[in-house]
């Protein structure tokens, strides 16, 4: 991207944010929940004031939620400092997270995803499919930057996402619908409801799409259930299943010099299918100075690939792949995960609080890969079980400290300990530092174990955290924060070339720095205002990780009317690790602009809400020669009961 285009856009939107602050006079204020002091859970397994957490934690709220345009849990999590979104673009289209440039755009393998508290990767791969969550379902996110592997074990090696999904407040119905371009609709309902000593929240949304390119159409459906008894139990369950076509490459140039011979470009493509579901019980129990939680869970997800049949052309040693126009089963995937959590917060006086618990979980998957040897793959079942301990002290007025840690054992590989020790320090009244460092973990999947190019003998790999952070809060509209880190990751799981073929390895290993800065601020009761600026050093591991990550987000409120316009800033980054290939290819950078209109007329049971994406109609790429949607449309109508 040009400077001039850079700088032109920056005025642009800073002149923005000058015509939008009036001086005052209108009645009804903007909702403050980005601004207020507040209760998370995910960092401590607990709740606890944002201010006391001693680890990095951004919080995407539901008012947040409403106000952006995006359409997916992937796309509001690009709006997060730390965090970057791979993938094909659209409705259902293939994504990935990455949290600090540690996973490379793969398949969001090395971050946690949980829901409710509960480990939701996948089984098999261990990583994410994110059409497993619907929009109409989520309360809030929150987003640990770092690892917490002395709480959660494994998965965290850049962090952790939790998705909280919604609570019954009041009866009540809200039917959304949208229709956009390329074909796109989707329709959501969430339903909540009394029971007989209990209540109930029930979501469902569907959605298809004919795709913004050839070969990127999408149909899914998805359904949540949520049952609280007045007992302290809860029982929470989904389903869901889509169909999407991955569109290839689309600008591949012919291959040229000795040996080769030209050939036509070629837009390959293969299908998924999807279907999946679980199954959660819990019982909180509140007793005197201590609350227990129990939970147990099963999920189920069956996955298959059909892609294009290839074989090898052109002049040894200079080979490409041609592709034949003829498709047949590629992969298929039978994941089962089965696991059981006891969570325990003890306070023992009003400034220690001790949280210890035990997990267990159980790994299964069958399936069948065309390019194994055999086919059908072997293998072996793992169990997961771990303990882990951690006291929260106010060890003086201005100090909270965090001691802790946990053992994992798992059947393949034997044992892990990862500690944690962080301190928080109020240096004046409204303004805390962070101290945080911290081991983590991430675990081989039984793909990287038993898989087509599996390893048996893989051991997991292991990293150090280490973590300053600034919070400050100037007044009661006003706050910011920076946060400076590295991470010493050792002993990464890749592929190597040997025998002939190519084996999954303990064989490389990776230091990403950086920092991340963020700023909030209620301009008056109307305007809304953000920003938050990403540095990331990966060294030579720059595979699909950009140095340099920013947003601009402003909103507006005037009674019945409401507008967001977002601006995303991502800078370039290499198409493969410059350490393996020092001549890679550059994947541009880019700069985002969208917005989002919304009117609830006073009284009225209706919201109607139009958006627009890439509002420039920039093209730009997350992985080289893959184009992603240009500008587009979309009309809403939510209607509440």
């Amino acid at each position: 991207m040009k400077k001039t285009v850079l700088k032109r856009n920056m005025v642009y939107y800073l002149a923005i944010l000058v015509i939008a602050s009036p001086a005052g006079g209108f009645a009804e204020e903007l909702e403050q929940d980005t601004l207020l002091d507040e209760i998370v859970v995910t960092a401590n397994r607990t709740e606890t004031s944002k201010q006391e957490v001693t680890s990095t934690v951004s919080v995407i709220t539901q008012e947040m939620i409403r106000n952006s345009p995006a359409g997916s849990v992937q796309e509001l999590l690009g709006t997060v400092p730390g965090v970057a979104l791979y993938g094909l673009g659209g409705l259902g289209g293939k994504n990935a997270v990455s949290i600090r440039g540690i996973d490379g755009g793969g398949s969001s393998q090395k971050m946690l995803l949980l829901i409710d508290g509960r480990p939701a990767n996948n089984g098999y791969q261990g990583g994410i499919d994110w059409n497993l969550i619907p929009l109409a379902n989520i309360e809030r996110i929150e987003v640990v930057r770092g690892p917490v592997s002395a709480l959660y074990g494994d998965n965290s090696l850049g962090g952790a996402v939790n998705i909280i999904t919604k609570k019954y407040d009041k009866d009540r119905t809200i039917l959304e619908t949208s229709y956009g371009s390329f074909q796109t609709f989707t329709t959501s309902l969430l339903q909540q409801g009394k029971l007989h000593k209990g209540n109930y929240v029930f979501t469902s949304q569907y959605g298809n799409t004919d795709g913004f390119r050839d070969h990127s159409d999408y149909e899914g459906q998805n359904y949540t259930l949520r049952l609280n008894f007045d007992t302290g139990w809860t029982f929470s369950g989904g389903y869901m299943r889509y169909d999407r076509t991955n569109p290839g490459t689309a600008g591949i140039a012919p291959p040229s010099g000795p040996g080769l011979d030209a050939r036509p470009d070629y837009d390959s493509y293969d299908f998924d299918t999807a279907e999946g579901y679980y199954f959660d019980l819990s019982k909180e129990i509140k007793s005197g100075v201590h609350t227990t939680k129990i939970s147990t869970y099963y999920n189920v997800l069956n996955s298959a690939n059909i892609a294009e049949d290839t074989k090898s052309s052109g002049t040894n040693p200079n080979k490409w792949t041609e592709y034949l126009g003829t498709y047949s089963l590629s992969e298929k995937i039978k994941e089962k995960t089965a696991g059981a959590q006891f969570n325990q917060n003890i306070a023992i006086s009003d400034k220690q609080a001790l949280t210890w618990g035990v997990d267990y979980r159980y790994l299964d998957a069958e399936g069948y890969d065309q390019k194994a040897s055999p086919k059908t793959l072997t293998i072996t079942p793992a169990h997961e079980s771990a303990i882990y301990v951690q006291n929260t002290w106010r060890i003086a007025e201005k100090l909270t400290m965090d001691l802790g840690g946990r053992y994992d054992h798992h059947s393949v590989y034997g044992g892990q300990f990862n500690p944690k020790f962080g301190l928080a320090y109020d240096l004046e009244e409204n303004l805390t530092l962070k101290l945080n460092v911290a081991r983590a973990f991430k675990a081989p999947t039984l793909n990287d174990l038993f898989g087509k190019n599996g390893n048996p003998d893989l051991t997991p790999t292991k990293a150090w955290d280490y973590e300053l952070g600034m919070e400050k809060r100037f007044d009661e509209r006003t706050k910011a924060s920076l946060t400076i880190y590295r991470e010493d990751v050792d002993g990464l799981i890749i592929g190597v070339k040997r025998g002939g073929g190519t084996q999954k390895m303990n064989a490389d290993n990776m230091r990403p720095q950086g920092f991340e800065l963020e700023l909030a601020q209620e301009i008056n009761e109307h305007v809304g205002f953000f920003t938050n600026y990403t540095y990331l050093d990966v060294g030579d591991m720059t595979r699909r990780a950009s140095r340099h990550k920013g947003n601009i987000g402003v909103n507006y409120k005037n009674g019945a009317f409401k507008a967001s316009l977002y601006e995303q800033y991502v800078g370039s980054s290499y198409v493969e690790d410059l350490k393996t290939d020092p001549d890679a290819e550059k994947i541009g950078a880019y700069m985002l602009t969208n917005l989002k209109f919304s009117y609830e007329p006073k009284g009225s049971d209706y919201t109607y809400a139009f958006a627009i994406e890439n509002v420039f109609d920039r093209y730009y790429e997350n992985y080289l020669y893959d184009p992603m949607p240009g500008r587009a449309y979309t009309f809403s109508v939510k209607r509440k009961f």
